[in-house]
């Protein structure tokens, strides 16, 4: 084979140069800065043999090309185990004043936002994920279209590239003339991103150990209150669990509860900020979890949270944190335990 000059021959410096691309591409793996997927495609193409003819050329640029295709549709459908159970999971309880927003950025890198506050504060939620140098949300989850869990949706599908809405089913005669039921729908339209009705234990998303389920608002809910149509939504990742419940209050829990469903949880973020009619003893005693987060603003005008609500969670063994009282509060672990929990303040 005719050698470039130096000594090199074109395989020597096409071996070269993918091997210093696999190598760079493990590297990245391993700090998780990109998808082990794509590791796959350009470790093959250092090890395959270098074509020695045009029609082997072919055929391997061909064979590449659907590889790299097989690698990004695994990819974007999860189907590849990326991470071990030592991978951690982490959980933001943001500080948003009176309302909710809860970041999840799971071990594969994928980024879950659960409401995105008022509009008022919805600087702290941007601000929160641009510190956390995070440009795409995977799934936005809206449990309700309510000012304090969805006002900042405009600024925020406007800062970042969201690839999926999702919000629950709601009763036509709730949201007829919800403004912002009809803005998430515009918005959706204005941007082409993929709004997607999630039902009772749909899985939101899922990958190898981990998956995101909404359990509730369950078809047998008949309520005329659109707080009970919050989807409360169970985040599983081996034997830890976080069950976020939007401002469900007690005929949802009630009606969830007669499903017989499976609500253990490790982490409870408690219903509706705190109120005095959402954690009933018997959802409590389903739930039977270590840590309770209550998001709420601090001097809030509804005098939230509720003592006798504080005082349940902690007649159950919870140690309670609270957005008004500990600012932001994050949760990481891994598949077995709480690794560590912060808070801003």
């Amino acid at each position: 084979m005719r050698k470039k000059k130096g000594g090199l021959s074109r395989e020597s410096i096409f071996r070269l140069f993918l091997s210093l691309a696999a190598l760079l591409l493990f590297l990245g793996g391993f700090f998780r800065h990109i998808q082990y997927s794509y590791i796959l495609l350009f470790t093959a193409m250092a090890v395959f043999p270098y074509p020695r003819s045009r029609t082997g050329s072919i055929l391997k640029s061909v064979l590449c090309v659907i590889l790299l295709g097989l690698c990004w549709y695994a990819d974007e459908k999860n189907l590849l185990p990326f991470y071990t159970d030592e991978d951690p999971i982490t959980v933001s309880f943001i500080d948003v004043g009176q309302g909710d927003a809860t970041l999840i950025e799971f071990p594969d890198g994928k980024v879950m936002l659960v409401d995105c506050g008022p509009l008022e504060n919805a600087d702290r939620t941007i601000q929160f994920l641009k510190e956390k140098n995070i440009t795409v949300i995977d799934w936005l989850f809206l449990t309700h279209p309510h000012a304090d869990h969805v006002g900042g949706v405009r600024r925020v599908t406007g800062e970042f590239t969201v690839r999926n809405i999702c919000e629950p089913s709601f009763p036509p005669e709730l949201i007829s003339d919800n403004y912002y039921y009809g803005l998430i729908q515009k918005l959706a339209d204005q941007h082409a991103l993929n709004l997607q009705t999630a039902k009772e234990d749909s899985n939101i998303c899922e990958n190898a150990n981990l998956y995101v389920k909404m359990v509730s608002p369950p078809e047998t809910l008949q309520h005329d209150d659109l707080n009970q149509y919050s989807g409360i939504v169970l985040i599983e990742y081996g034997d830890i669990r976080f069950l976020i419940t939007g401002d469900a209050g007690w005929p949802a829990e009630y009606a969830v509860l007669d499903t017989g469903k499976d609500l253990s949880a490790t982490v409870l973020r408690a219903g509706h900020h705190g109120s005095y009619d959402s954690c009933a003893g018997p959802f409590l005693d389903a739930v039977d979890a270590d840590y309770a987060v209550i998001s709420v603003g601090a001097g809030n005008e509804f005098q939230l949270p509720n003592a006798n609500l504080v005082r349940r969670l902690e007649e159950h063994g919870m140690r309670v944190y609270r957005t008004d009282l500990n600012g932001t509060i994050t949760f990481t672990a891994d598949m077995h335990r709480i690794l560590s929990i912060q808070t801003e303040k």
